[in-house]
């Protein structure tokens, strides 16, 4: 009974281990089709990385920006252009 569990076993392993290598081949289009998924998520990435560091040199920015204008006028003061 043993053996036969360790046969099936083996047996459900070469056929798990089939379907995945079909998948991966794409019926022979893997070519086609793998490289064009890889480039969106390299793309992705990057789109995400950049985002996120324009995010962070904007909020610099405007962190800057609020402290030079807490600089020039104290609180309780109102700031008022003069034309």
């Amino acid at each position: 009974m043993t053996a036969l569990r360790v046969e099936l076993g083996v047996q459900i392993e070469e056929i798990e281990l089939t379907a995945i290598q079909n998948f991966l081949a794409m019926g022979g289009y893997a070519f086609f089709v793998w490289p064009p998924y890889l480039l969106t998520a390299l793309f992705m990435l990057v789109l995400a990385v950049v985002s996120i560091r324009d995010l962070h040199r904007q909020q610099r920015l405007l962190e800057s920006m609020e402290g030079k204008q807490a600089e020039a006028a104290p609180i309780g003061t109102a700031v008022t252009e003069n034309s």
